[in-house]
């Protein structure tokens, strides 16, 4: 893994602009789809060479899902997409409203949120797939950090959950991991080896 997976930088509500670049030494394809079951917010079948990047313009009040696919295999002549990390399932390039197959890393963001306020956070709840940074510029009147993580985390996988980093609720599919039923709760819900 070469670093940072993307680098997205809001420019503030009003010109909603998100730029996708790509840090890995690999081909990035990445998905950006909108919250709410609407129109993808980028061309489908968008690739990112390592070094590039891309400017997206969001509408004004939008929400949605960010995420990389890695080592994808695209056959145009039956438009089909495959990747190894952050498919869809759905061989379609688009994903429109398809999730995130498992392992992946995901943010989440809304412009023109609650109170007129944009919110953003990068999950790897559904496991790690690339490193991610959101860092917002341009902004006025908030204190917005960057958020994020950059590190080669799925060197330290474990054999035992799937590779690249599945997350442990993904892989062992209990209660233990998932931290459901009676390890729902703060005292019972612990941090794993994995």
């Amino acid at each position: 893994m070469g670093g940072i997976g993307f680098r997205t930088g809001w420019a503030r509500v009003y010109s909603a602009k998100l730029k996708l670049a790509n840090e890995c030494s690999y081909k990035i394809w990445p998905v950006l789809a909108s919250g709410g079951g609407k129109t993808p917010l980028l061309a489908p079948a968008l690739a990112l060479q390592p070094g590039k990047s891309t400017t997206v313009s969001l509408p004004a009040s939008s929400s949605g899902r960010l995420w990389g696919r890695t080592f994808c295999t695209f056959n145009s002549s039956i438009g089909r997409l495959s990747c190894l990390t952050g498919d869809c399932g759905s061989g379609l390039p688009e994903c429109a409203w398809a999730g995130a197959l498992p392992p992946v890393t995901i943010v989440q963001f809304e412009l023109n949120g609650d109170d007129g306020l944009d919110w953003y956070v990068v999950r790897a709840s559904r496991g790690y797939n690339l490193g991610i940074l959101v860092v917002p510029q341009g902004s006025s009147g908030g204190a917005c950090m960057a958020a994020g993580c950059v590190s080669d985390v799925d060197g330290g996988c474990e054999s035992e959950t799937g590779g690249a980093c599945n997350s442990t609720c993904f892989a062992f599919s209990d209660s233990k991991h998932c931290c459901t039923v009676s390890y729902g709760r703060p005292d019972t819900c612990k941090p794993s080896p994995y």
